[in-house]
C-alpha cells in the first residue's frame, strides 16, 4: 500500500512551529520581494485571501482581519522539510520525496495496526518530532493515495486520514470527487474531459481506456488504470538526473548599474555551482539574461540573454563566473533600469564519463578538490565561505532581495537560535 502524507499549508505551518503564539492567527507567506501570497494557513483561506494576490492589493484584507505576515524563509522551509522526511523513513519500507511537502511511503498491513491506525500514527509522529501537521491518504496505488490524501484535507470528520484498500470506499470518493483534483489531470485536460462528459474521477475511471488513449495519451491511461486500483506508476527512490539549473531572482530594487548588476550575476552563479555540485554534475555551457519589468508598458524594455559553449565541461563556480561575467559585458546596455537576472546551466554531463585532455586533467583535479573543501565548510558551518564578488556593497546593494517579513532562521543559525529565560 501506498501512504501519500503531505504536510498541511507548509510555509505558514514552518512560521508556527517555534510561534505558538500564532496558533489561530492567520498568515500568509510571500513570495520573493514580498511580491505576492503563495501561501496561507487555513484561518487566511477562510478570510478569502487569494493565493497569488499581489501584496499592495491585499492591504485592507491584512489590516482588517489581523493577518500575520511573513517573507518566504527558504532556510527554515527546506530544513524542517529535511526533518520531516527523516521522520517518514523510520516509518515504510521506502520512500519517495516528492516535494518539499509531500512523500510517498510504502507499508503493509500490521499485525493489530490496521492502514488507518498507521497513517493516524504517521500524523501524530510527525507532529510530536517537527511539529508539523499532516494528511495522510491510503491506497494501493499512488494515484488513489493523492485522492485520499485529497479527501483527507477537504473532510475534516476523516481526522486527517483516509484509508482507501476498500475498493467500495474508492468508487464512493471518486463520485464525489471533481476530475481536475486527480493527480496528472491539468486544467487542458479538465476542460476537454469536461466536454466529453467526463465530471467526476469516477467516469473518468469507468470511461473506455482504448479510445481516451487514442484522443490523449499513455498517461491518462495509466492514470485510469491506477484509478482502478492497478499499479503503473512506480515509486522513484532517486530523483532523475536534472537537464539544466536555472538559478534567476528579481531584484529589491530596480538596478541601473552594471557593476551592480555583476554582484547579482555572481551571486547566482555561486547558487547554481552548488546545485550543481549537489546533483554530482558538469556543465558544458552557461547562459545569462537580464530583463526590465515588462508590465511597465511606459518604459523603455530590454530582454538580452547570452550563451557560451565551455572550453570543458566544470562546475568550478570561479570558471562559470568568468564566463558569466564575460556574457554580461556583451549584452549589458546601460540606460535600462533591469527588474531580474539569472543563469542557466546546460548539457550537464556525469564526471565518471568524461574524458578530459591531455594537459587540463590535472587542472580538473585541483578545482574539484577545492570546491569540495569549500562546500564541506559551508555545509558544516552554514555559508561561511563565499567569492568577494558576491559580497553587497552600501553602493551595490539593490540587487538583493527585499524581505521586510522575515522570521529568524531558529534551526540554521546559532545567533536566532531561541533563548528560554
Amino acid at each position: 500500500m501506498y501512504a501519500m502524507v503531505d504536510c498541511n499549508n507548509f510555509y505558514a505551518s514552518c512560521e508556527r512551529v517555534f510561534r505558538p503564539d500564532l496558533a489561530t492567527t492567520p498568515i500568509a507567506v510571500l513570495s520573493n520581494n514580498d511580491g505576492c501570497v503563495i501561501a496561507r494557513s487555513a484561518e487566511c483561506k477562510q478570510i478569502n485571501l487569494p493565493m497569488g494576490m499581489p501584496t499592495f492589493k491585499a492591504q485592507s484584507l491584512i489590516r482588517q482581519h489581523s493577518v500575520k505576515v511573513f517573507s518566504s524563509n527558504y532556510a527554515l522551509y527546506a530544513d524542517i522539510s529535511s526533518r520531516v522526511m527523516s521522520v517518514l523513513e523510520e516509518m515504510a519500507f521506502d520512500i519517495e520525496v516528492y516535494s518539499i511537502d509531500e512523500a510517498f511511503l510504502v507499508i503493509s498491513e500490521q499485525a493489530n495496526q490496521s492502514f488507518e491506525i498507521q497513517g493516524q500514527t504517521i500524523k501524530k509522529r510527525v507532529n510530536q518530532y517537527c511539529g508539523m501537521p499532516v494528511s495522510v491518504g491510503i491506497a494501493p496505488t499512488k494515484t488513489l493515495s493523492k485522492l485520499a490524501n485529497y479527501a483527507a484535507k477537504k473532510y475534516t470528520k476523516a481526522g486527517g486520514v483516509v484509508d482507501l484498500s476498500n475498493p467500495e470506499r474508492q468508487r464512493n470518493l471518486m463520485a464525489l470527487t471533481p476530475v481536475g483534483e486527480i493527480w496528472g489531470i491539468g486544467r487542458n485536460m479538465k476542460r476537454s474531459l469536461n466536454a466529453l462528459g467526463v465530471q467526476t474521477a469516477l467516469d473518468l475511471c469507468d470511461a473506455p481506456v482504448k479510445e481516451l488513449r487514442k484522443r490523449y495519451s499513455v498517461l491518462l491511461e495509466k492514470t485510469i488504470n491506477e484509478l482502478r486500483g492497478i499499479p503503473c506508476i512506480d515509486l522513484e527512490l532517486e530523483s532523475p538526473a536534472k537537464r539544466e539549473i536555472v538559478c534567476s531572482r528579481s531584484f529589491g530594487h530596480k538596478v541601473d548599474s552594471v557593476d551592480e548588476m555583476a554582484m547579482a550575476i555572481s551571486s547566482h552563479v555561486e547558487r547554481a555551482g552548488k546545485k550543481l555540485r549537489k546533483e554530482q554534475r558538469l556543465t558544458s555551457s552557461i547562459s545569462i539574461f537580464i530583463r526590465t519589468n515588462r508590465y511597465a508598458e511606459q518604459s523603455q524594455q530590454s530582454r538580452p540573454s547570452a550563451t557560451m559553449q565551455l572550453f570543458s565541461p566544470t562546475n568550478d563556480t570561479s570558471e562559470l563566473n568568468q564566463a558569466a561575467q564575460r556574457l554580461l559585458k556583451r549584452i549589458w546596455q546601460q540606460g535600462f533600469a533591469y527588474q531580474r537576472a539569472g543563469v542557466m546551466l546546460h548539457g550537464l554531463v556525469d564526471p565518471q564519463n568524461l574524458q578530459y585532455e591531455l594537459f587540463h586533467s590535472e587542472q580538473a583535479e585541483r578545482s574539484q578538490r577545492l570546491m569540495g573543501v569549500m562546500d564541506q565548510i559551508n555545509q558544516r558551518y552554514q555559508n561561511t565561505m563565499c567569492y568577494a564578488s558576491t559580497l553587497p556593497t552600501k553602493q551595490h546593494n539593490g540587487w538583493l532581495m527585499r524581505r521586510e517579513h522575515l522570521s529568524p532562521a531558529y534551526t540554521t543559525r546559532w545567533a536566532d537560535l531561541l533563548r528560554v529565560s
